[in-house]
């Protein structure tokens, strides 16, 4: 089994782990402590608190001393049938954890977008995996620490694995609703690890006459590691008790090279159906601007030096626009 199917057998059972843990708790919480308060359980997922896990556990006097949860999640898809064919499916789960000032937040994210086009039978399969897992302590109402580690995945980015290791602290500007702002700043190191072979299958070397004009790409370094900085900023505007905008901001400088960096932006607006079924409306960015895509936009160069109509080029920016429904338990 190689490292793509080991990790990604690791974030399904992670799936079921998250989901199969909700669902114990809340049937466990109302089984065998029916109509009890919070301070009288030993776990809760604290609704009579309101939206606790976006407040900071110094909102609340007495702190709960139960062992607080929450789970919640979305899920997109497209397809599309016709001279192309297109499944794209999208969906990330959130457990979120609280004991008194301690918190524990686990994100798993998933993407696949498969496209064929039926009259050159060109066929496309791109695939995301993402783990984000953070532990805070809330210092004061305003101050929490932090520490976290992200893996992620993406074949479209030729990008087998990034590990991201991060500490710091964040900071809320507003923390009561309907307003509530929170901004972050982290130390990191990422290491980032290149599907070498792909690269070189899909970048090979130009001929011209039978003398090579373009060398085949091969990443300077299997690996590319540096520390570096990391912003992060979320915000939560609760336009009614059903209507909630939401807004999240992440970046990462590497110190190695500053000319290297990436960010994801996002605008949600998130409109309740149930209780815990919301529609969902979202707008999000991606910009990675990596070491491996300049090469390859130098590799590209080279060959329009060649073929003057050679059309391929490198997008530092991604942006998507999907619609779906959020749960919460």
């Amino acid at each position: 089994m190689n490292v793509v199917l080991k990790k990604s057998f690791i974030v399904t059972v992670a799936f079921i782990f998250v989901f199969a843990f909700g669902t114990l708790s809340k049937v466990q919480a109302k089984s065998s402590q029916q109509g009890a308060p919070v301070e009288n359980k030993w776990i809760s997922d604290g609704k009579e608190l309101g939206q606790w896990w976006k407040k900071n556990a110094h909102a609340y006097s007495p702190t709960p001393t139960a062992l607080l949860y929450h789970l919640e999640g979305n899920i997109t898809g497209t397809l599309l049938t016709g001279n192309v064919d297109a499944d794209i499916k999208k969906g990330d789960t959130t457990l979120l954890l609280r004991k008194e000032y301690f918190s524990s937040m686990t994100n798993l994210g998933l993407t696949s977008n498969k496209t064929e086009q039926n009259i050159t039978n060109k066929k496309t399969d791109i695939q995301k995996r993402d783990i984000n897992q953070m532990f805070a302590y809330d210092i004061t109402d305003r101050i929490s620490a932090g520490l976290g580690y992200m893996w992620k995945y993406d074949n479209g980015l030729y990008l087998d694995s990034r590990d991201t290791y991060y500490i710091g602290s964040t900071f809320s500007f507003f923390n009561k609703p309907p307003v509530l702002l929170k901004v972050g700043g982290y130390y990191g190191y990422e290491a980032n690890n290149f599907m070498t072979d792909m690269i070189k299958t899909d970048f090979p070397e130009v001929k011209n006459q039978g003398k090579v004009i373009v060398e085949s790409l091969t990443p300077f370094h299997l690996r590319y590691n540096s520390t570096g900085i990391r912003f992060m900023e979320n915000m939560t505007l609760m336009l009614s008790e059903k209507v909630i905008f939401l807004q999240a901001y992440d970046h990462m400088i590497y110190f190695k090279d500053s000319d290297y960096y990436h960010w994801t932006g996002s605008l949600t607006m998130q409109i309740g159906i149930t209780k815990t079924i919301s529609f969902i409306t979202r707008y999000s960015i991606d910009y990675e601007k990596s070491r491996l895509g300049v090469q390859i936009k130098d590799y590209f160069d080279d060959v329009r030096l060649v073929n003057k109509k050679f059309p391929n080029d490198i997008v530092w920016k991604n942006t998507a626009l999907t619609m779906g429904f959020n749960f919460s338990l």
